[in-house]
């Protein structure tokens, strides 16, 4: 609307003009001359203004399209790579198996240790900070994880008091596991049970690590079971070339070697329940007492840098339960009926909330002379997880999935009931998982 008194134009709804102030008469807007003008004839300037604009438009649509496909088909892949229903598929305990990586005390610069992910898609910094924390529960999806946890003592870490046993003559505890040195408060040290291996074993000492490795002869065995659960089976024959295998889980005294020389971050858990294993991230040193204990608190990728550093590597599925259980395939490394006097689990002793010292159940040694592959710390293996893959298994040297969000363990632990110790149990956990439970050992080429 045009004032006649100035030639403001102002908007069609104006009484009076918003530059003079004159009273504006009804009917007197003109529209500009380009609005009146038939479609294609205005300047060129707003048909390209117009088409630029429509052009934007259905950009952002298909933008916004490409963006919810990705969404969709990553959503759909994270439900489609979940184990099938059943003891293996449910996440409960998740939480509580994440650990993330404590803030280190400012004692000294220290160098972060480069990526030992070998490719995990599932390594700790991709994870979501800030989830929930909590205890040592068993892997995730074993059957029986909620019935095979031995009594807590508390947040304080403080034990429960304990059966009173009659120790044997030879100065060992019941079941064969090597006395404590309970002298003073919190006293730890250990005396480690040494015995010869079983007449036939072929030993050797790893200069890196220090450790003894035993050989494990090449052949066929049956791996699985048909009486487990749905993810141990279906039993199919397997024949793996000879390889060495550590006779004991790695201990803390081996992995101070290893965190000196990388200046990797020491096994720590800022929880209380992960107080009695928790290294001094300040001196960079185990507990004291505690050099002959399985390391834990480590994660996947701890074990698989270590098993690095020590010119070794993890044992696949096939191999360490090969080496538990041998080519008579029996459901524990000692044979087919339970005993647990020859290993350290639930039913070892109910309030012993702690591993032995490796080696302290000798009469527990599989065929080719390995210890604690039944109960003491849950081992870390090199395979990913899937319930479904023994039905497609190559048969010989299968070295598991591709890819995966879990990785396998293997042993039970010292909280585990007799059915999570037998030689062909799987449990899996995130690759970043870290537990008091859990441990590794490693194996090496012939």
């Amino acid at each position: 609307m045009n004032c006649s008194m100035c030639l403001r134009s102002n908007p069609p709804w104006a009484n009076a003009c918003s530059a003079c102030g004159a009273e504006l008469a009804s009917g007197d807007y003109q529209p500009p001359e380009w609005l009146m003008t038939p479609r294609g004839s205005e300047p060129p300037i707003f048909a390209m203004r117009r088409r630029r604009r429509r052009r934007q438009w259905w950009g952002l649509g298909l933008l916004l399209l490409i963006c919810a496909g990705a969404a969709y088909g990553w959503y759909a892949r994270s439900i489609l790579t979940q184990p099938p229903m059943g003891p293996y598929s449910s996440d409960a305990g998740l939480a509580s198996d994440w650990q993330p990586e404590a803030p280190i005390p400012s004692a000294g610069p220290e160098s972060t240790p480069e990526s030992e992910t070998d490719g995990a898609s599932e390594s700790e910094p991709a994870t979501g900070e800030g989830e929930p924390v909590g205890g040592e529960s068993e892997p995730a999806g074993v059957a029986g994880a909620a019935s095979g946890t031995k009594p807590k003592a508390g947040a304080t870490g403080a034990k429960r008091p304990g059966k009173t046993l009659g120790a044997p003559s030879d100065g060992r505890a019941p079941g064969g596991k090597a006395p404590r040195d309970t002298a003073g408060a919190g006293a730890t040290s250990v005396v480690t049970v040494s015995e010869p291996p079983p007449a036939g074993v072929d030993t050797k000492t790893w200069e890196k690590d220090g450790s003894v490795m035993v050989r494990v002869p090449g052949g066929s065995f049956q791996m699985g079971a048909k009486s487990g659960e749905a993810a141990e089976g279906p039993p199919h024959s397997v024949t793996l070339p000879t390889f060495w295998i550590d006779r004991n889980e790695v201990t803390n005294k081996q992995y101070k070697r290893f965190v000196d020389a990388t200046n990797r971050p020491v096994p720590y858990v800022a929880e209380a329940w992960a107080a009695p294993h928790n290294w001094d991230r300040a001196a960079r040193t185990y507990p004291e007492g505690q050099g002959d204990m399985p390391v834990v608190l480590v994660s996947w990728d701890d074990a698989a840098a270590y098993a690095r550093w020590a010119g070794k590597r993890l044992p696949t599925e096939a191999e360490w339960e090969y080496a538990a259980r041998g080519s008579k395939a029996t459901a524990y490394p000692w044979g087919d009926e339970w005993d647990s006097a020859r290993c350290n689990s639930l039913a070892s002793d109910p309030f012993d909330e702690t591993p032995a010292p490796v080696g302290s159940f000798p009469r527990g040694a599989s065929w080719c002379g390995a210890l604690d592959m039944a109960g003491n710390v849950w081992e870390w293996v090199a395979d990913w997880f899937a319930a479904d893959y023994y039905a497609a298994s190559p048969a010989s040297s299968p070295a598991g999935p591709a890819t995966g969000r879990y990785r396998c363990m293997r042993g039970g632990s010292w909280g585990s009931p007799s059915e999570l110790c037998r030689s062909y149990s799987r449990g899996f956990r995130p690759p970043y998982a870290r537990s008091d439970a859990a441990g590794f050992r490693c194996a090496a080429d012939d």
